[in-house]
């Protein structure tokens, strides 16, 4: 009982880097790779690789707070975030 105690208070790991150097701008300002994206995760649309990772790993980040998010996800999440609210409300 006491390992599964351990394994429990060990800090949270983090999601994959892989993606921490995507240009985001340059999604956000493409309407078209924008709304893939979108259409990908609302499923109305095909998923490309990448659509298919963020589908699978946006809830858990949103549900968590993105607690396992690096600095730079975070980052770019919040801008995308902003931008979606202020700018792209119809999506």
């Amino acid at each position: 009982m006491a390992c599964v105690a351990v394994t429990w208070a060990r800090p949270e790991s983090t999601y994959t880097d892989k993606w921490d150097n995507i240009n985001v701008d340059e999604i956000l300002e493409s309407n078209r790779l924008l709304k893939g994206y979108v259409d990908c995760l609302l499923g109305k649309g095909r998923c490309t690789p990448d659509g298919i990772a963020l589908k699978e790993t946006l809830p858990d980040a949103l549900e968590h707070e993105c607690v396992k998010c690096t600095g730079k996800r975070k980052s770019g999440a919040d801008k995308v975030i902003r931008h979606l609210v202020n700018k792209r409300p119809d999506l």
